[in-house]
């Protein structure tokens, strides 16, 4: 994996916590730890340059349904 890559990966991880506080204190989502979430480049490039699975393992502690955590 190349350096630009990593920081590519690291500039959409940072992205998506900050999206997810600022939901939080907007009280969009219930106030909750984000837990840990991965940033991956998907397999097939057509889906995009990368992939996150915050939503699905954040659903539980926002008590809420993946689909409405934007």
């Amino acid at each position: 994996m190349s350096k630009a890559v990593s920081i590519a990966r690291e500039q959409v991880s940072t992205a998506v916590r900050s999206a997810l506080e600022k939901a939080v204190a907007a009280g969009t989502l219930v106030q909750a730890e984000i837990p840990a979430f991965s940033v991956e480049r998907p397999a097939d490039r057509t889906h995009g340059d990368f992939a996150t699975n915050a939503a699905m393992v954040s659903a539980r502690a926002f008590r809420t349904a993946p689909q409405k955590i934007t």
